[in-house]
């Protein structure tokens, strides 16, 4: 749960690792964690309702684990329900990567009463298998429920597609809040992404021609090097090789007037005509790696073996982004990373901490460069 004030942001989670706090870390909003409730005067803070545990298993707070610990929690003297019933009741609350059906959760907000306006973001793409079977009436019909159910508890749902627009809208919150602050009307997602992509149609995704093949030739050479950075770097941390294998890399392009990815550029071929590539549907159910790491907004790593019109047995795939003061976090596209090799023998499941840690980050940049 995320809770905006005036001038501050509080996030409250029920988990026990520390994921959110390196994450706000490594921001450039300041934070603070807790395990106590105790908070400081910082902008960014996080509250752990359940106490943490350190990767090297050190115990912050007091972890709520046991039968016990939870029915305790249950009083209405602790720390927890005063904490949840401050935030709740006093600023806006946004409910994010949370089903709410955690009983101690459901507990907090029925105790609550508020007059503020509160939301929680559902993922449609957490219910693939669900929404895949069920007629489209029955879809609506279940979503028109959830929300007349948690209206009731002064929480406003709000259905994303995919995983990664949940993320996209907590940037957009922080985009508007930005641009109320420098003093520029904010612009909607959608009508800033059309001028991203027609500003790049008329430069590096020319399909006119000669502009098409020299732009193919020059975005291929880059590629390629990147390519051979991830080799280089996966050798140096002792992943080599193995015999007959070999790598690829792609990156698509998102298209968002057709909500489509297109396999613009590649490391070892060039396309000589822009007729020839083909669109892909945005779409969880897509087959394409390269959509589903857009769809999840994350690193996503699969097998391909099953596929018999490829030569690539392991594909990872982890989406872009491109941002600026001006244009805010636009998801621009995506980049695909491929071995000949199955997944246990290739040397990009064996060396992913280095994928994570160096290489892609460095591939990010770049491209996200050209990509501006």
């Amino acid at each position: 749960m995320e809770s905006f004030g005036t001038t501050s942001c509080n996030v409250v989670t029920t988990n026990y690792d520390l994921v959110l706090d390196n994450a706000i870390a490594k921001t450039s909003i300041p934070g603070k964690a807790t395990s106590t409730g105790t908070q400081g005067n910082r902008r960014a803070k996080v509250t752990h309702l359940h106490g943490t545990v350190t990767p090297r298993g050190r115990i912050r707070g007091e972890v709520i684990l046991s039968d016990r610990d939870y029915f305790l929690m249950q009083e209405d003297t602790a720390w927890q329900q005063e904490r949840f019933a401050d935030l709740f009741e006093g600023t806006t609350c946004i409910f994010v990567g949370a089903s709410l059906t955690d009983p101690n959760l459901l507990r907090y907000l029925h105790r609550c009463d508020t007059t503020k306006a509160h939301f929680a973001i559902f993922v449609r793409q957490q219910d693939a298998g669900l929404y895949d079977k069920s007629e489209q009436d029955v879809i609506d019909l279940r979503e028109v429920t959830s929300e007349a159910r948690w209206k009731n508890a002064g929480i406003h749902p709000i259905h994303a597609d995919f995983y990664s627009q949940s993320a996209q809208l907590l940037h957009e919150v922080l985009h508007r809040h930005k641009s109320a602050k420098a003093g520029r009307a904010y612009r909607p997602l959608p009508e800033r992404l059309i001028e991203w992509r027609d500003r790049l149609d008329q430069g590096v995704l020319s399909t006119a021609s000669p502009s098409f093949k020299q732009n193919q030739e020059e975005f291929q050479e880059i590629m390629h090097e990147l390519l051979v950075g991830i080799h280089t770097d996966l050798t140096d941390a002792g992943h080599r090789a193995r015999k007959n294998e070999r790598l690829g890399i792609n990156m698509w392009v998102y298209d968002p007037r057709t909500e489509s990815l297109t396999n613009w550029v590649s490391a070892d071929r060039i396309w000589l005509d822009p007729r020839t590539k083909e669109p892909l549907p945005i779409d969880w159910t897509s087959d394409f790696v390269s959509v589903h790491a857009f769809c999840a907004g994350s690193l996503v790593s699969r097998s391909t073996e099953r596929y018999v019109a490829t030569r690539w047995n392991h594909v990872i795939g982890t989406p872009l982004y491109v941002e600026s003061d001006t244009t805010g976090r636009l998801p621009v596209g995506a980049v695909t990373i491929a071995s000949t090799l199955a997944r246990p023998e290739s040397m990009l499941h064996r060396g992913m901490q280095t994928l994570r840690r160096s290489s892609l980050p460095k591939m990010e940049e770049v491209l996200a460069r050209l990509l501006q």
